[in-house]
């Protein structure tokens, strides 16, 4: 695997979970307020899609700003990136074993 495959990998995921999160947001009825604020992160997360990994405890924050916000009062649960897109393991795995 070569690191262009991992920052591709990487870049899909993201771009899953900005999906997944957009889809969401159009299922539930947010109120006028919840709807403002969704669109004020969402377009945050949405800025960070060129290197998501330097943002992660900007994403994290927001991740939690939305769940106590607008998800925990939903049937829907609020999308999430996956716990390993932020594991740093991998990478240096996989850099010391081709270095």
């Amino acid at each position: 695997m070569t690191w262009q495959t991992i920052l591709k990998n990487n870049s899909k995921v993201y771009e899953d979970y900005l999906n997944d999160l957009q889809s969401w947001a159009k299922n539930i009825r947010l109120e006028e307020d919840e709807l403002e604020l969704f669109n004020v992160i969402f377009d945050s997360l949405e800025s960070y899609k060129n290197n998501p990994k330097k943002h992660k405890s900007s994403i994290i924050q927001y991740e939690y700003m939305l769940a106590d916000e607008i998800g925990d009062d939903m049937d829907n649960e609020l999308p999430k990136l996956p716990i390993s897109f932020f594991n740093e393991e991998g990478g240096k795995k996989w850099l010391g074993k081709r270095f």
